[in-house]
Order: structure tokens, then sequence, then C-alpha cells
């Protein structure tokens, strides 16, 4: 769970979340739901919006755990062909 009241401020652990594929819960801010737009659950900082989206993400979180996958290979195509790469590589080592 990254939150923030700045209203343009990409946070950098979504970014990190993103990077190792962990869904998460962002605040719904403009430059966050347009960025961060699938595998994530966007909610307003207030302690009921919060709870309500924990629900949430612990009951679809098979769910968000795929489509964070398809965002992170959105997001970054050309890494995602790297470590696809390398896991192949890997696997044929051995």
């Amino acid at each position: 769970m990254i939150l923030t009241d700045c209203e343009d401020n990409m946070v950098c652990g979504a970014y990190e979340a993103l990077a190792v594929g962990k869904p998460m819960i962002l605040s719904k801010t403009k430059v966050l739901v347009e960025y961060f737009n699938d595998g994530v659950i966007h909610t307003e900082n207030t302690s009921k919006e919060i709870y309500e989206s924990i629900q949430y993400a612990v009951s679809k979180l098979p769910i968000l755990k795929t489509k964070i996958q398809s965002l992170k290979i959105k997001r970054n195509p050309q890494k995602a062909r790297l470590v696809s790469f390398a896991n192949v590589t890997t696997v044929s080592q051995k």
C-alpha cells in the first residue's frame, strides 16, 4: 500500500512494486490512476476506503497478480523479454 495526498506525485514504492510484480493499493490521484491502471486498487485516503480496498484486494489477489504482471510487461516490454530469456536460459542450463 502506497498512499499520498500529492496529486502529481509518482511514488517510488509503486515503481518498486511494479518491478517485482506485486499488486498494490494506491491513492486515487490522477497521475497514479493513469499510469498504474491494471492490477492496482486505487483508494481515497480515508480509513473506510482503505479498509474496503484491503478487503477487496485480499478477495481478488490471484486476479490482481495476473493483471499486475500484464501491466509490468506493458510498461517495460524490453525488460520483460530479457527476464523471460534469462529464465529460459537458466532452466535449459540445468
